[in-house]
């Protein structure tokens, strides 16, 4: 199973109501933002879960001291530009983050890397001159595992998918 943190955006485009969820061997579960601005597990483990919304990363520190960071993040970007205009637009909208690294109480690091799979889309319209540019993360693939001190790597070898459909690709 994956770790990571994703986002349930509860069907709209607003981040103000949105809960996360967990997923961490060990523990997990709804991530909720608490009255004192920090944020928690639903079944409270006294980990402590930080958001860095400059620099798009969780940070998660367990109760025993490991620490497990999630920076690779999935999702969505939308720009729109128009020409003579200074209300262009760069949307971002992240709904999963997937672990990165892992650095335990003796600072040993196990680090996994990914490979995304995704499409883009721009749409030109003639009557405002305006570009709009979407790009868009479908799915994403652990590539590899590296444990500590650099002895062992797993690397994934990737095949050709016949289980989806490529209309479901498209925007």
């Amino acid at each position: 199973a994956s770790a990571n943190i994703e986002r349930n955006g509860f069907g709209t485009k607003s981040t103000d109501d949105d809960s996360y969820n967990l997923t961490l061997q060990g523990m997990g579960g709804t991530i909720w933002r608490g009255t004192d601005g920090r944020y928690h597990l639903e079944n409270e483990n006294f980990a402590k879960i930080t958001y860095n919304a400059t620099a798009d990363v969780w940070t998660v520190l367990d109760k025993q001291g490991n620490q497990y960071y999630f920076e690779e993040s999935v999702g969505y970007t939308k720009d729109i530009e128009c020409p003579n205009s200074s209300s262009n637009v760069h949307e971002v909208l992240t709904w999963r983050w997937m672990l990165t690294r892992a650095v335990n109480v003796f600072g040993k690091e196990i680090t996994y890397s990914y490979v995304q799979e995704g499409q883009s889309f721009n749409h030109f319209y003639p009557e405002t001159g305006c570009t709009t540019a979407h790009v868009v993360t479908n799915f994403i693939y652990p590539n590899t595992i590296q444990y500590a001190n650099g002895r062992y790597r797993v690397r994934f070898i990737r095949t050709e998918r016949y289980d989806y459909k490529p209309e479901w690709l498209t925007l």
